[in-house]
């Protein structure tokens, strides 16, 4: 007789060679939903992939003989779910959690979630967010009816091992590998009055070189910051909806001292600092303004500050020609100048801003002891 243990782990080995072997997001949806019925079976199930853009969860596939009371139930209560908010920090990725057990740390949620699963008819719930280098790429949720017994620990281990699969994957089958040479985004959370109370291992060294006031400056007037390290980002306020993956930052954070009888007017604003590729997506970024294979080389050396005699030289063609492709490429990206085309290639709307004296000045000993509070720093 064979061990049930080994026997799910050989599915589990099956499922996670096949998965790279289909192509779309959408087929590897459904392996998973089917393979995981058979080795973690589930009453309710559904995939969702995340936005990387905005970290908010977007279009999915739901499985499952009740697979209709999942997507409603996520619908109407993903932004309260305890169980998907554990889950939901990005230091969290692929990290099982199962509902009974986020209950038994929040006994304060409990009534409200028994109101939820009564009117929607199941007791047992699982979530994980499956990640890759950093970045959220699909949120896991399983569900199973009151004549179940709970996910055991064997099963959260399993759901634990093929999420990065998972995660990888999906961004594997993707039309281009940008994401695979991306570095991780910075993620930092500020309050009305600029108190830091989350970043992220990404963003930890940038904050010695700037306040995160000034941080927040820069992101509000949609300017980019160039570090003492000559790195360029590009900063993003993110939006913090329902489908949120740090919705529970703005929750986590007006509960903290310093913020109970603000109120609504003073909402946490969560900033993106994404790393500028200057290389890795260039040409992709040129294909999609509708250059010529020859027009992507010559834009190409020019973002590496060739003259146009260096690329007519590197390009074995003559100067002429290579003033004809720059006429080419200003008008395919409406430009009038190299600087500019190379602001625009970048994914600039404007020339790269220096932060300002004031605002890259030493902080004062409070700033920099200070830092975020530490039931952020345990999300």
């Amino acid at each position: 007789m064979k061990d049930p243990l080994n026997a799910s782990k050989q599915q589990v080995l099956g499922l996670v060679n096949s998965l790279y072997a289909l192509q779309g997001e959408e087929l590897i949806s459904d392996r998973v939903l089917a393979s995981l019925q058979e080795f973690v079976p589930f009453d309710a199930g559904a995939l969702y992939q995340i936005d990387r853009t905005t970290y908010e969860i977007a279009q999915g596939k739901c499985s499952g003989k009740d697979a209709g009371l999942i997507r409603a139930y996520l619908q109407k209560h993903a932004s309260t779910d305890p169980c998907s908010l554990s889950t939901r920090c990005p230091t969290r990725l692929n990290q099982p959690s199962k509902l009974s057990s986020v209950l038994a740390r929040h006994p304060d949620a409990a009534l409200t979630v028994q109101r939820a699963r009564t009117r929607f008819g199941f007791e047992h719930a699982l979530t994980v967010v499956a990640g890759w280098r950093g970045g959220a790429i699909a949120l896991l949720r399983l569900h199973r009816r009151a004549s179940r017994s709970d996910f055991t620990d064997h099963e959260l281990e399993l759901i634990g091992g093929i999420a990065p699969h998972i995660a990888m994957s999906m961004v594997f089958n993707e039309a281009n590998d940008s994401h695979s040479a991306a570095p991780q985004t910075g993620l930092l959370a500020l309050t009305g009055d600029n108190q830091l109370v989350y970043a992220n291992d990404s963003v930890q060294e940038l904050l010695s070189e700037a306040a995160p006031e000034a941080i927040r400056y820069l992101a509000e007037s949609k300017s980019v910051w160039r570090s003492q390290g000559d790195r360029v980002f590009r900063l993003r306020i993110l939006p913090l909806g329902d489908r949120s993956l740090l919705s529970w930052i703005d929750r986590e954070a007006r509960a903290l001292p310093h913020c109970i009888g603000q109120g609504k007017a003073a909402p946490v604003i969560v900033i993106a600092v994404e790393p500028i590729q200057r290389r890795q997506a260039l040409a992709t970024r040129l294909v999609h303004s509708r250059l010529s294979r020859r027009e992507v080389e010559v834009a190409l050396c020019v973002m590496r500050g060739l003259s146009n005699a260096d690329i007519a030289a590197e390009l074995s063609i003559d100067e002429k020609t290579v003033k004809d492709h720059l006429r080419r490429i200003y008008g395919k990206i409406d430009v009038r100048s190299r600087t500019a085309m190379i602001s625009k290639v970048l994914g600039l709307e404007a020339e790269l801003t220096a932060i300002s004296a004031s605002a890259t000045s030493p902080r004062s000993p409070q700033q920099r002891t200070r830092s975020p509070s530490p039931e952020l720093e345990q999300c």
